[in-house]
């Protein structure tokens, strides 16, 4: 996955963060020194993230991402356990709704692997709070609403400036193809409405009969097929697919 971002993605660094990253590689070449002299304190440095200056909703996202960087089928339910424990202890703050929707379904998308095990996530929190199912609902609408622009053709100012940050995560189809996934998975569980799958879809193929006019060899096309492969795979159980592999079929 690394070498597929590297290979396909170009960024452009700024100076802030730059400046932490030489501050990084200065504490790893002291600590290399060390370890060489047999200095035992070289591990010492390793913590850049000062907690004490940090706000509060920094501390509980540092807390939730480091919780769902490691989680795997193994040790699932020792995660969930942390989670729920994190969300007991702060389910009164106003930001903790978004904070939570918005850290699962990024990791979730982006390891699609693991699809079912963010989703098992999402459900128990949705037993505990049912206003989560608004936040997902607008969270797939919004993402619903930025592959559109893909095909626009004039963008208004507000519409640019959130489009270009967009970009930044959906360039590669690692990205769609796990949110196709995600939404499925959120459907079989009951979580969102068919409407959010039926509207991705016809996005989708959309997109791709407007790729195959404009030019048959964008590599773009690939990614909206990914897409509708995961969607149709994920809830074909779920959603009467006559008409659209109807389309499919004649795409």
């Amino acid at each position: 996955f690394f070498f597929f971002v590297k290979k396909n993605s170009q960024f452009s660094i700024k100076e802030e963060i730059k400046t932490n990253l030489m501050e990084i590689e200065k504490i790893i070449n002291i600590s290399n020194n060390d370890k060489q002299l047999g200095n035992n304190n070289w591990r010492k440095p390793k913590s850049i993230i000062n907690k004490d200056k940090m706000s509060k909703n920094e501390l509980i996202k540092t807390q939730v991402t480091g919780l769902l960087n490691k989680l795997s089928p193994k040790n699932y339910s020792k995660i969930n356990e942390g989670i729920m424990k994190i969300y007991d202890e702060n389910k009164d703050e106003d930001f903790i709704l978004e904070l939570f929707i918005d850290n699962i379904f990024t990791k979730a998308v982006m390891q699609s692997t693991y699809c079912p095990y963010y989703v098992k996530l999402i459900n128990q929190l949705v037993k505990l709070d049912s206003e989560l199912n608004q936040f997902i609902t607008l969270k797939c609408n919004s993402y619903s609403g930025m592959l559109k622009m893909e095909n626009k053709k004039s963008l208004s100012k507000t519409e640019k400036e959130t489009y270009d940050e967009f970009c930044e995560k959906i360039k590669n189809k690692t990205y769609k193809a796990g949110y196709s996934q995600f939404i499925g998975e959120l459907l079989k569980n009951e979580i969102i409405e068919k409407e959010i799958i039926s509207s991705c879809l016809s996005l989708f193929i959309e997109n791709l009969k407007i790729l195959i006019e404009k030019d048959i060899n964008d590599e773009s096309i690939e990614d909206n097929i990914i897409c509708i492969y995961n969607l149709v795979k994920t809830t074909f159980k779920m959603i009467q697919y006559e008409d659209i592999m109807l389309e499919l079929g004649n795409i």
